[in-house]
């Protein structure tokens, strides 16, 4: 008997399209916040569309105030190694 595991890349983003993602929701943040932050950390690898999806969620939760903090990525995004300066 054979158990074998796979893993669904269905629900995974590339690297590079989670890294857009994020980065779309971190330019609107600035723009409408009058901020400017640079992504210092990024997804290295492929990315569970969860994780993704809740980390553009709580960018975009974030008050300006809470966003002008010099990082202010939230703990989800913090989870999949985004980081701002």
């Amino acid at each position: 008997m054979s158990v074998s595991c796979t893993e669904n890349d269905t629900d995974k983003y590339d690297a590079g399209d989670a890294n857009l993602r994020v980065l779309s929701m971190y330019a609107l943040r600035d723009a409408e916040c009058g901020t400017t932050h640079t992504l210092s950390g990024f997804i290295l690898g492929k990315a569970t569309r969860t994780s993704v999806d809740l980390c553009i969620s709580q960018l975009y939760m974030l008050t300006c105030t809470e966003w002008q903090v010099s990082d202010p990525a939230p703990a989800a995004c913090k989870a999949i190694g985004i980081s701002f300066h």
